[in-house]
């Protein structure tokens, strides 16, 4: 049998003769290495920042009931806020019920707020026989709530196939493509009286169950704050995602926990879900731009200039759902970066306006910068150094093989001397995954609260668990950088052709029960 003391000679001899393995061995990665990680120290360092000053943020997180609201209202001479909230649903039979549920169990009076579900028109007529649609299912709940819950106020609304998606705009005869900025709009193109504050959630949305009550406080509190952001967690089908998804869920919820906070200092970001805008600021500008792909922090940002609206972070955060594959995950991600290469677009068109008031010429230069420090100039910096470390990581696996363990007592291998400080940083190298895996452990551990465990036994779990883990041990080094990849995509993508129109393609939900 060929034994590995067979095999050393061999592999000794090769490594002298080889060309190509020779010049693997002799790049200088201990230099690389070193700039790689003072780099990504600096990028780790940041991330330390965002967590010291969002845990102020979450420590002011409060336990409001609706007699203490009533005692501001009736101490500022001010109604307590009446909420529409705005769902837009298309192709989401599979999730809107649940939905509709966990929203009737808010924590906020029922006479108080309304849910409108924003069904689409085209979604109906091209339905197969026998398909249940979203509307048949919302439909269906309005006739349960009405015996169940008679105090609920649900409807729904339906957006016609030809509806141009503008607010208050028209009816074409032909058909528009969909997007959720064309929903939302016919939606806030018919707002009830009594509306004060708009709530919006996507369809598989799970609120939480105070978040009406911290965003009415603190508007009694200043009624001049209007914008209201809060975080959302998509962790929630945890269970139903591949390796590489459950990965980028922790990060997401992480990013929101801890990251969002601070961001909030430089960019208005709101997310389109979870969040809150006052009826005026929405009546008084042009709703939401049917034509970006992220209209969300399009929004925020020309509230922003607009009106010097800047958004409210409440650390009350809701649950959704994670793209179950990679694929999807890039089409979502690539999807925000294009949005947001969009909005950019948008605003450097916006200074080209020589009628623009010096006010706003300069909120508009500021959004600039913060949107290009924190969109495209963090991509390009951050998915480089992702490539690099897993080229070093695998780099320095290899040298440590058939270099430093098996081959630097052979005198003919003369190519890297032993070094004890080498080799250890080569070790350091190999076993990084360990530490990485402590900490998805520690944020699994964190975020498991808001997992949904239905349908899955703890045979199941465990099984996924242990995938989970090989993933991250073996093969989340080598692939990092593509969490980051659809954004870079997007950019380039974008600059190619930055009037190219982009379809807007949903994302497709989890089943839940």
């Amino acid at each position: 049998m060929f034994s590995i003391g067979m095999a050393t000679p061999y592999f000794a001899d090769l490594i002298t003769t080889s060309g190509f393995l020779h010049f693997l061995l002799s790049i200088p990665s201990s230099i690389l290495s070193y700039i790689v990680a003072i780099i990504l120290g600096i990028f780790f360092i940041r991330l330390f920042f965002y967590i010291l000053f969002a845990s102020k943020t979450w420590k002011h997180k409060e336990k409001i009931t609706f007699a203490e609201l009533t005692k501001i209202s009736e101490a500022t001479n001010q109604k307590i806020p009446f909420f529409t909230i705005l769902i837009p649903a298309l192709d989401e039979a599979d999730v809107i019920q649940n939905t509709i549920l966990n929203i009737s169990n808010i924590n906020y009076p029922r006479y108080l707020y309304q849910l409108t579900i924003i069904v689409d028109e085209k979604e109906r007529l091209k339905a197969q026989p026998g398909q249940n649609t979203t509307r048949a299912v919302v439909e269906q709940t309005i006739e349960k709530c009405r015996v169940q819950m008679p105090d609920f106020n649900l409807n729904f609304i339906e957006v016609p196939y030809d509806f141009d998606g503008k607010i208050n705009g028209r009816c074409l005869g032909y058909e528009v493509p969909s997007t959720k900025g064309r929903g939302l709009n016919y939606a806030l193109s018919h707002l009830t009286p009594e509306t004060d504050f708009c709530a919006f959630f996507d369809a598989e949305a799970s609120p939480n169950p105070d978040s009406f009550l911290a965003v009415a406080k603190h508007y009694l509190l200043d009624n001049q704050k209007m914008v209201f952001q809060l975080p959302v967690f998509q962790i929630r089908n945890f269970w139903s995602l591949s390796a590489f998804c459950k990965t980028a869920a922790l990060g997401q919820c992480f990013s929101h926990q801890y990251a969002l906070p601070f961001i909030f200092l430089f960019l208005p970001f709101v997310g389109g879900t979870n969040m809150f805008l006052h009826r005026s600021v929405i009546e008084n500008g042009e709703g939401f731009d049917n034509n970006i792909l992220t209209e969300d922090i399009e929004i925020g940002i020309r509230l922003y200039i607009d009106y010097k609206q800047w958004p409210v972070f409440l650390p009350y955060p809701s649950t959704e759902q994670t793209p179950q594959t990679r694929k999807a995950y890039h089409r979502q991600r690539y999807r925000w970066g294009y949005g947001f290469m969009q909005t950019l677009r948008k605003l450097f068109l916006e200074l080209k306006d020589k009628n623009l008031e010096k006010a706003k010429r300069i909120r508009v230069k500021k959004m600039i910068l913060s949107s290009l420090a924190h969109g495209p100039f963090d991509w390009i910096i951050y998915y480089p150094l992702t490539l690099a470390a897993a080229l070093l990581f695998v780099l320095r696996i290899f040298k440590s093989i058939f270099a430093s363990i098996i081959l630097y007592r052979f005198s003919l291998v003369t190519v890297i001397p032993w070094n004890p400080i080498n080799d250890a940083l080569s070790f350091f190298i190999m076993f990084f995954p360990i530490p990485t895996l402590f900490f998805l452990g520690f944020l699994l551990k964190h975020y498991w609260k808001f997992i949904n465990f239905y349908n899955f036994d703890t045979k199941n779990i465990r099984k996924q668990l242990g995938q989970w883990i090989l993933f991250i041990l073996f093969l989340a080094p080598l692939i990092a950088s593509y969490y980051v990849f659809p954004y870079v995509h997007a950019a380039i993508n974008f600059l190619q052709n930055p009037r190219q129109k982009k379809t807007w393609v949903k994302t497709k939900r989890t089943k839940e029960g």
